[in-house]
């Protein structure tokens, strides 16, 4: 009789032990996107270039960009054509050949840990330089208007702009950590700023 006792309160200390378990791991699953952002934030703020470099898929991300930008400008070139004519015409052949090379050249130059940092704390990229200011970089975490899961690998940030209607939407991806894999920018302003 003491024995199905033991044996039922062992069962029930598993259960116990088992439940913290998987509830300790699903706190920590939902928490490291958070503490990847602000490691970022903080490598940012810090200037730490090399830190900076391990926590963003710098392939994916330029990548992304390469194409978001070629879509706006194809977009506003689109838009253009119906009324171009003569040396519009021209112009914008020329422009459809050797915007994509040179928005692939832009892309190089300007995303780089440097622009990031520039672009996230700033609003607007750098060559790669860093700020004339000198001054330490700092995350405005009231810019951010929502953080949390799009999928199980994969977290989305929205953050403000210096315009209310501007908006940037860092990506994070689940690859054997969470890095910043895409940077969504405000591509309909700067398909409009084309025109």
């Amino acid at each position: 009789m003491h024995g199905g006792i033991r044996a039922g309160i062992r069962r029930s200390r598993l259960k116990k032990i088992l439940f913290a378990g998987i509830a300790a791991a699903a706190i920590g699953w939902v928490a490291w996107p958070y503490y990847s952002l602000h490691s970022l934030a903080s490598a940012i703020r810090d200037g730490d270039v090399v830190s900076l470099e391990g926590k963003v898929d710098w392939t994916n991300l330029r990548a992304g960009l390469r194409d978001d930008l070629k879509g706006a400008m194809a977009a506003a070139m689109t838009k253009k054509s119906a009324s171009a004519s003569g040396s519009d015409a021209l112009g914008m052949g020329l422009a459809a050949m050797l915007g994509p090379a040179i928005i692939d050249r832009a892309v190089d130059a300007y995303v780089t840990p440097q622009g990031l940092a520039n672009l996230i704390s700033e609003g607007k990229p750098s060559g790669g330089a860093s700020s004339s200011s000198g001054e330490r970089r700092s995350f405005d975490w009231s810019r951010i208007d929502y953080a949390f899961f799009s999928g199980p690998t994969d977290f989305r940030v929205d953050v403000r702009g210096n315009k209310p209607d501007e908006k940037v939407t860092l990506a994070f991806r689940f690859d054997g950590g969470w890095k910043l894999s895409r940077v969504f920018l405000p591509l309909d302003k700067l398909s409009n700023s084309m025109n």
